[in-house]
């Protein structure tokens, strides 16, 4: 699939370097939240990679294909510093520029098992703006709920290995709405190289490419995307390790549905792998 339109993913993150010769086509200015520059660089070397898995350049005789391998393009946004914490005021502030700048995804490639209303209200802002929102459920190898990976709205991602089954260290339980690959995964680093990265912030980054992908090919709603991607998701572990399965990129793009879906929060006792919206 070519897709005739684009995407924009905003990697909430630790920047991303935006010279790298994978990512320069494909990353646009976006900001950091801490500093007010463009988000372009990258301290910590995290969001470079989650960048080059969500949409590293194709066909330009360099490195790596991103999952959103066409028409995707990444907004860095600056919400973590170099020693890869932040704090929920800045991530609130980027999830809002995020929205308000046009995302069609946005990553978020951390966990906490802190609850943050404000966290959740702008949430609750990006979906309304049309957002598809991605969070890693954190790799504490615990079924305790983590956010934003567990708040209503959000893909809670676990992370998968090359036997299917949920890779080691990956937390499980209800905050997982659905598995995809996070072990070994080659991405871009910063500075230029390459490097293999595992862990549930790096099958997040495989979501939102997945994500992009789709509304890049359909333009389809975030509903309806988060459907797709939930109902074309292949069986693998239970559903407290991997929520509606792992992730099938093929099958969900093929998927010409418009059934909408909006993910519940972990405090829905009714589950939150699928609510009608």
């Amino acid at each position: 699939i070519t897709p005739s339109g684009s995407a924009t993913v905003a990697v909430l993150d630790t920047g991303v370097d935006g010279s790298h010769p994978d990512l320069d086509g494909s990353v646009v200015a976006g900001t950091s939240i801490l500093d007010g520059s463009n988000g372009l660089t990258d301290s910590n070397g995290h969001g470079t990679w989650l960048a080059g898995i969500a949409a590293a350049e194709t066909g330009n005789g360099a490195g790596i294909a991103g999952v959103g391998y066409a028409g995707v393009n990444i907004m860095p946004v600056t919400v973590l510093g170099a020693d890869g914490n932040g704090t929920d005021s800045d991530i609130i502030t980027g999830v809002v520029y995020a929205a308000d700048n046009g995302a069609d995804v946005i990553l978020m490639g951390f966990s906490n098992p802190g609850y943050s209303q404000a966290l959740q209200d702008a949430v609750n802002y990006a979906w309304n703006a049309g957002a598809v929102l991605v969070a890693a459920t954190g790799n504490n190898g615990s079924a305790t709920p983590t956010y934003p990976a567990g708040m209503a709205g959000v893909m809670g991602v676990s992370s998968t290995n090359q036997s299917d089954a949920l890779a080691s260290g990956s937390n499980y339980g209800d905050a997982v709405f659905i598995a995809a690959p996070g072990t070994d995964i080659y991405t871009t680093s910063s500075g230029g190289g390459y490097a293999n990265t595992s862990g549930t912030s790096a099958a997040a980054a495989v979501v939102a490419g997945a994500a992009a992908l789709i509304e890049a090919s359909s333009g389809a709603s975030n509903g309806v995307i988060v459907n797709r991607l939930a109902a074309n998701a292949d069986p693998a572990g239970t559903a407290a390790q991997t929520g509606n399965g792992r992730v099938n990129l093929n099958r969900s793009l093929a998927d010409t549905s418009t059934s909408s879906i909006k993910i519940t929060s972990t405090s829905s006792i009714s589950g939150r792998h699928r609510s009608n919206e």
